[in-house]
């Protein structure tokens, strides 16, 4: 909206606009293919267009805009023998309208109504630029051109009924929360800001446990009246005394006089007996340094410094700030086919336990940076503790490994392990991890993209122009991740990945502000290396599996190697991958992580006290377990019996089992 203009006719207020196109109504293509260098350009300026509203009450309340000129040119192009534009720009109106006189003549002026029925005699002076090449020439938008200057009378019309409503808030989502058994209330506000009174009714709907009425609305009268009084509060009810741990799914639907009716509030609950916020901490090896959290997120959104760079060692030469970033964001992406839906889940480009697609921490484990020795030298590690789904039906846990030997450190490895969280079994899952490189460049997060099959890695490099006099060239930093083993239930099961690509942020990222589901599986669904061969900014997805079958109690560990070269080569890069893949092989896969070899009596998850053959987890086992903690018992096997992971066996086992058996708690943690 530009270029306002107010005025009074006929006792009512009217305000003009050139408006550049018309979300609300469908119109996002009205622009100009402007020249550029003779070839047009896509996306070109857009065509203005005159809008008005109209005030019966001084400007307290307006009717819904209405386009006045309606003069659509999209795909104008004169300057390339194209068609004109009908651009309409630089409105100006009458400060007053007038009443027609008697005896005079107006037949030859030209008269809008937007009505089609005015019977008045009241019109106001509009004056404006019929732009024939859209946009601001001195911006090198358009051309010059030899443009008309219009003028006509538009009749002083009433106002049309509008009532555009706003519900706050339009989400109810996680963290929203309540411990079982417990109700809360979160405040509710209808706002109309049209020119009548907004009539409406509610209902919710509870997909599921509806038996437990745990979604209500109240304290709304129905009815939200127009002008100074037109918001209405009241409370939405969550929770109830019979809500046990788990999420919650439902909505609330306003139906009413608007034109948007009905109006949906989608509503996610959740019923925990704690909720973790995230919580970010520095893994460090003696070269890089890398951001990471309880989320599962690495890189914290280019924090800088602490992004797989070369400025925490002190190794960087550049020191203008432009090389502090290598690695911007990272995360692992989970997603499956639900019906005719496509579902996707990431912690990645900001997406964390707010959204509707971030992945929550549930804080189940250690979550604090460790070190450790192993058989080719000491090492930092960090475990995220657990961190779960939206829908809290799948688990994971990750571990970031970083060698303190300043002559091997520039990688850091990931162990990421994956479990069915709700106790189910899963199929057709894809699972891998998704990596934002912006590796210093020329021309901010312009990078180049390659693979190295043999070592499973797919990388990006710098890009270099020669215009800088930065310390080095761009084109010899480099970034990249490789695969290096997969295990089911500590047995391993696979060396490489199902695929990996690299795609462009400005077609799969920057359009939705993220990645969009649908297309995420889809591309994940692609088998070996793809790279786009182009200097862009762009992200990478490796694709462990394609279609995930995960058992009830299985647990699936990927472990990857993500390495950066400051000034060297691809071989470096390569090189760097090698030594990360041996360090995880030298140190044992560092069992004071807490990592693979899984202890010899432990199975996929813990629970399986009694050790029976078909590793099920039921009322056997807390018969077995309450038999040896107070009647003297047989000892059970230990790392199975210590369903909660806290290193011993103890009267929170018991609970932790009874919890998960009777009440919908969590299942138990991972043997390793």
């Amino acid at each position: 909206m530009s270029k306002m203009q107010v005025s009074e006719c006929d006792d009512k207020i009217y305000v003009l606009w050139t408006q550049h196109l018309d979300p609300p109504n469908g119109v996002f293509d009205d622009c100009a293919a402007r020249a550029d260098g003779g070839n047009g350009d896509a996306v070109g300026a857009t065509n203005g267009e005159l809008f008005i509203s109209v005030s019966t009450d001084y400007g307290l309340t307006w009717d819904a805009p209405r386009n006045i000129t309606n003069s659509f040119s999209g795909g104008c192009d004169p300057s390339n023998g194209g068609a004109d534009c009908e651009s309409d720009m630089w409105p100006s109106m009458a400060s007053h309208g007038r009443q027609n006189n008697p005896g005079e003549d107006w037949l030859s002026a030209e008269i809008v109504d937007p009505t089609g029925s005015y019977a008045g005699d009241y019109f106001l002076d509009v004056q404006y630029i019929n732009d024939k090449d859209a946009g601001s020439t001195v911006k090198q938008e358009g051309t010059w051109r030899l443009s008309p200057v219009k003028w006509f009378r538009i009749a002083c019309i009433e106002p049309t009924p509008s009532i555009p409503n706003f519900i706050y808030p339009n989400y109810v989502g996680f963290p929203t929360w309540a411990k079982p058994g417990e109700s809360i209330t979160i405040p509710l506000t209808i706002e109309n800001n049209g020119n009548v009174d907004l009539i409406y009714s509610i209902s919710v709907e509870m997909d599921n446990n509806p038996g437990m009425n745990w979604l209500s609305v109240f304290g709304l009268s129905g009815m939200t009246p127009s002008g100074l009084a037109n918001v209405e509060d009241g409370l939405i009810g969550l929770g109830s005394g019979t809500t046990t741990i788990g999420g919650y799914n439902g909505r609330i639907i306003f139906t009413s006089n608007a034109p948007s009716s009905p109006d949906t509030l989608p509503v996610y609950f959740t019923v925990a007996d704690t909720v973790i916020a995230p919580v970010y901490d520095t893994i460090e090896s003696a070269c890089l340094a890398l951001a990471v959290s309880n989320t599962g997120n690495y890189g914290n959104n280019g924090r800088g410094g602490v992004n797989m760079d070369w400025v925490f060692s002190g190794a960087e030469c550049d020191t203008t700030g432009a090389a502090d970033v290598y690695l911007y964001d990272g995360s692992p992406v989970i997603s499956w086919i639900d019906g005719v839906d496509t579902v996707a889940y990431w912690s990645i480009f900001g997406d964390g336990w707010l959204s509707s697609n971030g992945f929550k921490p549930a804080g189940l484990d250690s979550d604090a940076p460790y070190s450790g020795t192993g058989g080719i030298g000491a090492y930092n590690w960090y475990t995220s503790g657990k961190f779960v789904t939206p829908d809290s039906t799948i688990g994971m846990k990750k571990t970031w490994i970083a060698s303190t030997n300043a002559g091997n450190c520039d990688f850091i490895i990931q162990k990421l392990s994956v479990w069915s969280e709700d106790g189910t079994a899963k199929s057709g899952i894809a699972i891998g991890e998704a990596i934002d490189w912006d590796i210093p460049s020329d021309s901010g997060a312009q990078n180049t993209d390659g693979f190295s099959p043999i070592p499973n890695l797919i990388y990006q490099t710098g890009a270099e122009y020669n215009v800088d006099t930065v310390c080095q060239d761009s084109d010899n930093r480099h970034g990249g991740v490789a695969f290096f083993e997969s295990y089911l239930n500590g047995s391993l099961t696979h060396t490489a990945p199902f695929g990996a690509y690299t795609g462009r942020n400005d077609l799969l990222v920057f359009p939705a502000d993220n990645f969009v589901p649908s297309e995420l599986y889809e591309n994940m669904q692609n088998f070996g290396f793809t790279t786009t061969g182009q200097t862009t900014d762009l992200h990478t997805v490796m694709t462990f599996n394609n279609s995930l079958s995960l058992g009830a109690t299985d647990t699936v560990d990927y472990w990857i190697v993500l390495a950066t070269v400051q000034d060297g080569t691809v071989a470096d890069l390569q090189t760097a991958i090698a030594d990360g893949k041996a360090f995880i092989t030298a140190n044992n896969y560092f069992p004071d992580a807490g990592n693979y070899p899984c202890p010899a009596d432990c199975v996929g998850i813990r629970g399986n006290v009694d050790t029976d053959p078909a590793d099920a987890i039921d009322i056997a086992d807390l018969v077995y377990l309450v038999d040896y903690s107070f009647n003297g018992g047989p000892a059970p096997a230990t790392s199975e019996a210590d369903v909660d992971a806290s290193g011993g066996l103890d009267i929170a086992d018991i609970v932790y089992l009874v919890n998960y058996m009777f009440a919908g708690g969590p299942a138990p943690l991972p043997c390793c």
